[in-house]
């Protein structure tokens, strides 16, 4: 893939596809499909500081709950805790899928340089 500017290109791309199918499906395949799109950007960006990415939303929107401390919810009747621990599972959930994906390309890269020879005995 190119430099840092089309990885981050790619993870704008893919936040705003993650929010575009939040808001029209929440569906089993729309999930699965959610889930696979996200390990293939880890893959593509290939690099650790794209787990920044959800890891900055999560914790914004968590203070944010846990300051506001009302019911973000209008049909909902829970305490702010609740979602702030609902927004952490769904974080760990987004950066394990994207970390399994980056994993992914550092197997492969390290699997095409071949094994290293440069080693002293």
């Amino acid at each position: 893939m190119g430099g840092t500017a089309t990885r981050i290109a790619v993870l704008a791309a893919w936040v705003g596809g993650l929010v575009l199918l939040a808001s029209w499906s929440d569906t089993t395949p729309a999930l699965i499909a959610a889930a696979a799109v996200t390990v293939a950007v880890g893959a593509l960006v290939g690099r650790w500081w794209a787990l920044l990415v959800p890891t900055v939303a999560a914790a914004i929107v968590i203070v944010a709950l846990l300051a506001d401390g009302r019911d973000p919810g209008e049909y909902w009747d829970s305490d702010p805790e609740d979602y702030a621990y609902a927004y952490f599972v769904a974080w760990a959930i987004v950066a394990g899928l994207l970390a399994v994906g980056i994993a992914a390309r550092k197997l492969v890269d390290r699997a095409r340089a071949g094994p290293d020879v440069t080693m002293s005995r």
